[in-house]
């Protein structure tokens, strides 16, 4: 059973990697750096982004696990409603989950 990291504080202590953040290359960037990141560390590399929201946004910071089809949205509303462009991290997908 995988262990969830709900917080950014939980990603950020269980990542193999901080990656940077999301307005600093595409999906497909960050999926390349984590297998690199990750070589010899898993057989199975996660990303996830640490999210700190606005406080008038009215929503707990939380973990998140980034998908490609999600990735320019979340970039794109990170802009307006987050304290930060969220940090990318790679975790070791056979240990950690993060809730949808």
């Amino acid at each position: 059973m995988n262990t969830y990291l709900n917080t950014p504080q939980d990603l950020a202590a269980n990542a193999i990697a901080e990656l940077g953040n999301m307005a600093e290359g595409s999906y497909s960037h960050f999926v390349v750096a984590a297998a690199t990141a990750a070589a010899g560390k898993t057989t199975r590399p996660k990303l996830g982004i640490a999210i700190r929201f606005k406080p008038e946004v009215g929503q707990h910071d939380q973990a998140y696990p980034i998908s490609a089809d999600e990735w320019d949205v979340f970039l794109n509303d990170a802009r307006t409603m987050c304290t930060e462009i969220p940090k990318v991290f790679v975790v070791d997908g056979n240990r950690f989950s993060m809730p949808i």
